[in-house]
């Protein structure tokens, strides 16, 4: 009932951990959280434990994310979650990792694995900096 007044509707592929987590930080945010700390809670009501990285002449923030409190089923879904937390007047973009075809050759992972795995490309861009470790 708390997911669903809180517009998360249901969450079962989440544990029950995060599903409160989530609720907590719906239910803490406000509309005049343009603050770095309101902008957090904000981000963590979409799901996403991240830090802020603000561009103050430009008007832009960068998300960087450190853990994903929800289930995403892709990048896209993740942006427009943050799309509806997120400030409107500000420009962002949003960082999930640091993944680079270095680090994935360097960490035993190959293409053979890759497909052995069945991961889709989704999986690489939400969480491939998790993915082989």
């Amino acid at each position: 009932m708390h997911e669903n007044l809180t517009g998360l509707g249901e969450r079962s592929k989440n544990s029950i951990e995060n599903r409160r987590e989530l609720i907590k930080y719906r239910r803490s945010i406000a509309a005049s959280d343009f603050t770095q700390a309101g902008m957090l809670r904000s981000i963590n009501a979409a799901g996403i434990n991240a830090d802020i990285v603000e561009d103050y002449g430009n008007e832009f923030i960068m998300v960087k994310s450190n853990v994903l409190i929800d289930v995403f089923d892709g990048m896209d879904e993740m942006r427009a979650r943050l799309s509806e937390m997120l400030p409107a007047h500000l420009e962002w973009d949003f960082e999930t990792g640091n993944l680079t075809w270095d680090l994935f050759e360097n960490c035993e992972a190959n293409w053979d694995r890759w497909d052995s795995e069945d991961f889709s490309w989704d999986m690489f861009e939400v969480n491939g900096h998790n993915i082989f470790l």
